[in-house]
């Protein structure tokens, strides 16, 4: 069986990127395109600009870790509104919680999507729910020898990061 160090970083680039490119074009109806960032991955604190939605899923078995999605507000609440078919007016009169449950499914998704293709290579692992919360700094704790991987995301003029963290497992 495979382990997290023995893959090529490229394999991990790849599965994030489809991930989030088949989710978001099936379920949002927008392509998300992966765009250059300026981020240190080992800065265990992200801090951004403005009020960002973060669905985070956990990975456990062969590999151990987590994966976070930051979306810019506007582009929770456009996901949002395109996913369930509502006028965005309507998605902003109805609160958090909508944005937020629909944060946690294309997060859910999207880790599904790239669990999957772990699996595939050898990574036996399952994801735990999905979390959500609002903010504009993240602190996560620091993980001894896990792989860390940061990537950005243009989504119909709208930023996406993904945070993968990816450690041995049991």
């Amino acid at each position: 069986m495979a382990t997290i160090h023995e893959l090529d970083t490229t394999v991990i680039d790849l599965s994030i990127d489809r991930a989030v490119q088949t989710v978001f074009r099936t379920m949002v109806g927008k392509p998300a395109r992966l765009v250059p960032h300026a981020m240190d991955s080992s800065n265990w604190t992200v801090t951004l600009n403005s009020v960002h939605v973060v669905g985070t899923v956990g990975v456990e078995g062969q590999i151990n870790g987590q994966i976070h999605l930051h979306f810019s507000l506007p582009l929770a609440e456009l996901s949002a509104s395109r996913v369930l078919s509502r006028p965005l007016q309507s998605i902003n009169n109805a609160g958090e919680k909508l944005v937020n449950d629909v944060v946690a499914e294309l997060t859910n998704m999207t880790c599904g999507v790239f669990k999957n293709q772990l699996v595939e290579l050898g990574l036996p692992c399952r994801l735990t729910l999905p979390t959500v919360r609002r903010g504009k700094e993240f602190a996560y704790d620091p993980v001894p020898d896990a792989l860390r991987r940061l990537y950005s995301f243009d989504v119909a003029g709208h930023r996406l990061i993904a945070d993968v963290i990816l450690g041995a497992g049991a």
